[in-house]
């Protein structure tokens, strides 16, 4: 599809193909829904060519094969790939579930051949970036994303891959994805001012997925208060007892809304944390949250114990003269040994699984325990060096710089 020749008074045209695999085609439908401006229009501003997209494109069949095959042989130069569901390799890594009909070839080769001459490659949607839907259960169909299986580096093109800009893929994660998301990536490749450094952890835009869904929810006046729904269509936050993800989901559903008004969460579904990856594999019902002793899994991480730690010293620190500052100590110190005690358990069956619990669980004990052992002693030292003043800003630091280190290991899916 062909939306406007070159000119010399413009830059040379970005080409895009749009390829479908394993999937719904819910990415496309929902990219359809693109306004402000409409998605004809914001290719057309992004200076993009669609040379073929299956819901866009009146070329079918025998044309298609033609384009692709002049594509492979160099007689048409591709900037852009986009692929929308995830590659079926099965059975057996011959790709042959999936064909492309009327070439005789599997659509898991047509996908890598196309994408090692591609300028850029953009995976649209969960499916092409992680498996997604498409590889949950026992996975028969051996289904990958095109850089990743599941949270395992490699998919179709190996974790080292590098399209033609130098770029890794570009994963576009969601089910669906919002229509801003893709389009204003396809902006910034198309003006060639996307990097790596606009990526996270798992190679998803950090335009969306520095937030969280969390932020702007309609429910969070319900979250503060702790009033707490207890089945789909109640007035309340859904995380205690409706599975609802929205404190640890990374994008902005809830800031940017689809399709000018709402998301899942308002229309009273919880947030599944659909741009993760094995999002389609939580263990449980997604209208369920897991607990331990009435305790939910995942606990929002939005108030760690380390600021209370932190808040607690400082408070200290600073309350000569300011009686109100012993109480605000008393209160930020009690919250953090309270939250400790909450956490330790959970995290540990959350990141380490129910087996073993007990051993596990004492065994994790040991260094916080000896630690705690120790540190009347040190301090003494500190007071005796400098006075409580010492010891606080020591205290302090110390907190402050384990909070950064568990940021920095967190930044990095440790």
């Amino acid at each position: 599809m062909n939306m406007r020749a070159d000119s010399p008074e413009q830059p040379r045209r970005r080409k895009l193909l749009w390829l479908q695999s394993g999937g719904c085609g819910g990415c496309t439908m929902s990219l359809l829904n693109a306004e402000g401006p409409d998605l004809l229009t914001a290719f057309e501003a992004a200076n993009i060519e669609v040379l073929w997209h299956p819901a866009l494109s009146e070329a079918t069949g025998s044309e298609v094969i033609s384009l692709m095959r002049d594509i492979v042989e160099g007689r048409v130069h591709l900037d852009i790939l986009c692929l929308e569901g995830s590659v079926m390799r099965g059975p057996n890594g011959t790709g042959k579930f999936h064909m492309m009909a009327g070439s005789g070839k599997p659509m898991m080769d047509w996908i890598a051949e196309l994408a090692r001459l591609a300028g850029n490659v953009v995976a649209v949607g969960n499916c092409a970036a992680y498996g997604g839907i498409t590889g949950a259960g026992g996975n028969e169909v051996e289904a990958c994303g095109l850089a990743y299986e599941g949270t395992q580096a490699g998919g179709l093109l190996g974790k080292d891959f590098r399209s033609g800009s130098g770029r890794p893929v570009v994963n576009i994660a969601g089910c669906p994805i919002h229509p801003g998301w893709l389009v204003e990536t396809l902006h910034q490749i198309s003006a060639d001012t996307y990097s790596r450094a606009d990526m996270d952890e798992w190679g998803r835009p950090l335009s969306y997925t520095m937030h969280l869904v969390h932020h702007g929810c309609s429910r969070n006046e319900f979250y503060e208060y702790k009033a707490s729904a207890e089945k789909l269509s109640d007035l309340g936050c859904m995380m205690e007892n409706l599975g609802c993800k929205g404190t640890l989901a990374r994008a902005d559903c809830n800031i940017r809304p689809w399709n000018g008004s709402g998301s899942c969460i308002d229309g009273g579904y919880p947030c599944i944390n659909c741009t993760s990856p094995t999002f389609e594999e939580p263990g449980h019902t997604f209208t369920e949250t897991p607990k331990i002793s009435g305790i939910p899994v995942g606990l929002p991480t939005d108030m760690p114990k380390a600021w209370f730690m932190a808040l607690a010293s400082l408070s200290l620190l600073l309350s000569a003269g300011h009686v109100w500052l012993f109480f605000a100590y008393a209160v930020c110190q009690g919250a953090s040994l309270g939250i400790s005690s909450i956490l330790r358990p959970v995290l540990t069956a959350e990141a380490l699984g129910l087996e073993n619990f007990g051993a596990i669980s004492g065994t994790l004990a040991i260094a916080p325990l000896g630690a705690s052992a120790i540190a009347p002693f040190f301090g003494a030292v500190l007071i005796g060096a400098g006075g409580v003043t010492l010891f606080l800003s020591v205290t302090l630091a110390l907190t402050l710089s384990s909070f950064a280190a568990a940021l920095w290991l967190r930044a990095r899916g440790i």
